[in-house]
């Protein structure tokens, strides 16, 4: 399984949604990412309003 995205590349993916030039599909291909991820990006994106991803279990949240 591959690691972990970054949140810069998180952060220039939504960006590149929020301009929406060009297709979120074409933006999956240029970041090469899966659709899939794309989509859960942005739906968590509008849900909740935020842009990084949730601690992992177990972390301190300070």
């Amino acid at each position: 399984m591959p690691g972990a995205y970054s949140a810069d590349l998180q952060e220039r993916v939504l960006d590149a949604c929020e301009a929406a030039e060009v297709e979120r599909a074409e933006i999956a291909r240029r970041y090469r990412i899966s659709e899939a991820t794309l989509y859960g990006w942005w739906k968590q994106w509008k849900a909740e309003g935020r842009r990084e991803a949730k601690p992992h279990a177990g972390e301190a949240n300070e």
